[in-house]
């Protein structure tokens, strides 16, 4: 009888079957979408135009700052993909993903001011003979953005979308509500409003990486600490990597990984007494690597699967690509004042920027509502330091700090993400800053838990006043 296959083997074998199953899923997907009629998809874009037109590329609804901005750039391109040239096989558009662009425009020319609804209108104007390929993503979100169109305007998925988004920030929330209390469920708050929340449903580039972050932290806050979810761990950060590198157009794909890391640590740690620093950096280290290997060869394997279907160098173009977002010398792709600025801070000062709306980085600060900003920023400081305070001065024992040290290690990522990625991380700074949303929880999640509540409450009855009228109380 053959001895049984070692434990790593199995894994490792289960780990590549998943991996090799959905890149088949993903390449049907994509195919299959494209049979979808255009007809209603072309009627749907035409009236969604005057909604784009008066936005423009650089729409700031709430104070004129870049932190509450949506991508007035890149969701008429993803539209413009969503489209599809006509006359195109399905497995074909699936892969290639063109744009349309106007006639006697370049392909340098698509960073520029206004550039991509211009393209829009080409598509809609079926002016392909200038077309681009951006296959080296595989653009996901087709698979939810595609149907939609048959059926709606932009606009009015928008606003579909705010409430799909709510539903899943809330469904976060109650669940950590009821695993941890209140505490938590309001710094997950805090931070996503931190980092403007009330923009990202309105704009179809930044929604699909927090949709994924939410609904995947809510899977492990429910089922963290159930003993199938051990076994099966590795597989399911695997295949959240792996959709992040799906949906996504790199905004900010960290995130992915570390919200539901830090729900995780939090499950286990507060379910196993023994469960301790040592635990909780290994869980992140491996968890950390199963998500990047998943991520990034599910995003090669559209590159090479490409190049073998379209017949042309789809992995020669994203390479170029790869090339220039690690350089420290790219250009400035927008010739703005805030391009400018974010270059002159580099990437981590650009990003740390934009959590402090008041000292932002827009191009244009005139009429800024500054009683507004400053109110919003002081409440928003005034919470943490608040925390930090209480966490410091009524703090549980050194020793169950240790145990919360991994969520600190998680709360880093950003920062090294943005100093691996120097180029996109300068460039669009405006909305990869998001990433920090990470950060904020972390630490607020850090110092919450370790904060005793207890010791506050006997300090907050031996005050004279409240003592008396707790005494008058119990008399009467």
């Amino acid at each position: 009888m053959n001895a049984k296959a070692p434990r790593w083997l199995r894994r490792g074998t289960r780990l590549l079957v998943i991996f090799a199953a959905l890149t088949v899923v993903f390449v049907a997907s994509v195919t299959l979408v494209f049979l979808l009629p255009r007809g209603p998809i072309k009627r749907h874009l035409a009236e969604s135009i005057p909604q784009l037109e008066a936005e423009g590329t650089a729409y700031r609804p709430f104070f004129d700052i870049p932190s509450y901005q949506p991508d007035g750039f890149t969701d008429p391109l993803m539209l413009n993909v969503a489209l599809g040239r006509p006359g195109e096989s399905a497995l074909r558009a699936g892969l290639e993903d063109v744009f349309a662009l106007p006639p006697n425009t370049s392909a340098s020319q698509l960073s520029g001011s206004w550039a991509t609804l211009p393209q829009l209108k080409a598509g809609l104007a079926d002016q392909y003979s200038n077309a681009f390929p951006y296959a080296r993503y595989w653009h996901g979100y087709l698979l939810l953005l595609r149907p939609a169109l048959v059926v709606l305007t932009y606009p009015a998925i928008r606003f579909v979308n705010m409430f799909l988004f709510a539903a899943a920030a809330l469904g976060t929330a109650l669940l950590l509500a009821r695993r941890f209390g209140g505490r938590l469920a309001f710094a997950f708050v805090l931070a996503l409003l931190w980092v403007s929340a009330l923009i990202i449903p309105m704009s179809l580039q930044f929604t699909s990486v927090f949709m994924l972050a939410m609904l995947a932290s809510i899977v492990v806050l429910a089922f963290g600490d159930k003993s199938w979810f051990r076994r099966w761990d590795l597989e399911v950060f695997l295949v959240i990597g792996m959709l992040t590198a799906f949906f996504d157009l790199f905004t900010a794909p960290l995130v992915t990984l570390g919200l539901p890391l830090l729900m995780l640590l939090l499950v286990l740690e507060s379910v196993h007494e023994e469960y301790g620093m040592r635990s909780g950096v290994v869980e992140t280290v491996k968890l950390g690597a199963v998500w990047s290997v998943g991520y990034a060869f599910s995003w090669a394997s559209k590159w090479f699967i490409g190049s073998a279907v379209l017949g042309w160098s789809v992995l020669t173009n994203a390479l170029s690509d790869f090339k220039l977002w690690t350089t420290t010398s790219a250009p400035i792709f927008q010739g703005s004042v805030a391009s400018a600025r974010a270059h002159s801070l580099g990437p981590l000062g650009a990003n740390l920027a934009m959590l402090v709306p008041l000292f932002g980085l827009g191009d244009n600060l005139a009429g800024l509502q500054t009683e507004t900003v400053v109110a919003t920023v002081a409440l928003a400081f005034a919470v943490v330091a608040v925390v930090l305070v209480l966490a410091l001065r009524f703090h549980k024992p050194w020793a169950r700090w240790t145990r919360q040290v991994p969520l600190l290690a998680v709360a880093a990522l950003p920062y090294i993400w943005y100093a691996l990625w120097h180029t996109p991380s300068t460039q669009h700074f405006w909305f990869n800053y998001r990433s920090q949303v990470i950060t904020l929880f972390a630490i607020l999640a850090f110092l919450l838990r370790n904060t005793d509540y207890d010791a506050i409450a006997a300090r907050i009855r031996a005050w004279s006043w409240v003592r008396r009228l707790m005494e008058r109380d119990a008399i009467t």
